[in-house]
């Protein structure tokens, strides 16, 4: 059963093996591009920060009380659990070149998904049939993913509602360019001057809203 395959050592998993986390490079094993593939996917910090923001009120972790705003003082200074941001996703871009990693966005997947697919599948040495595209195409879709049961957690949180009130969904949004919805010109000008300090000199760039095809 896949959810007992999560509960099992690395070891003793069927090959292929794929491992999911939130740790940056500097805490997984040593040696890990020399051995493993790696994909790599970072989000625009500011979408990033509302939909954490979101998920934590929602299962109760934050305080009602506590705003977007109390958040994003804490995202900032990496005060919450798989922060800080920038140092995570710098190791990681850091190594774009080498030939075990794969460095992606979130925002390159809405603005073109099949392309990402391709880039992937070639990265991992893999031809596929347009029809094997197409179908991966479709069950890697947000909505497809909302409606798939393995990713959804709807069995745990269907019906629920959040300490803001908010009906509990896993899968939120899935959009890009949503924390114009939430936050102010001030606490929005706050993070691009974070952003600013951050990724001077670095070469990474983050797309504030991605216009999907």
């Amino acid at each position: 059963m896949p959810c007992r395959r999560l509960l099992q050592p690395i070891d003793g998993r069927p090959r292929p093996r794929l491992v999911n986390t939130h740790l940056p490079l500097s805490l997984c094993p040593p040696g890990l591009l020399d051995t493993c593939k790696v994909i790599y996917v970072a989000r625009n910090p500011k979408d990033a920060c509302v939909s954490y923001y979101k998920m934590l009120m929602s299962d109760s972790t934050l305080s009602p009380e506590t705003t977007i705003e109390d958040f994003v003082t804490l995202y900032n200074e990496g005060k919450m659990v798989c922060l800080p941001f920038f140092p995570n996703v710098l190791q990681a871009w850091r190594q774009r070149q080498h030939p075990n990693m794969l460095f992606l966005t979130f925002e390159e997947m809405k603005r073109d998904l099949r392309a990402v697919i391709e880039r992937t599948a070639e990265f991992l040495g893999k031809k596929l049939t347009a029809e094997q595209l197409d179908r991966l195409q479709h069950h890697l879709s947000f909505e497809s993913m909302r409606k798939n049961k393995w990713v959804n957690k709807e069995d745990r949180i269907k019906g629920q509602e959040g300490a803001d009130g908010e009906r509990l969904s896993f899968m939120r949004k899935g959009q890009t360019g949503d924390w114009k919805n939430h936050l102010s010109d001030e606490t929005s000008q706050e993070m691009d001057r974070w952003m600013e300090e951050n990724l001077h000199g670095t070469g990474l760039t983050f797309v504030a809203e991605a216009r999907q095809q």
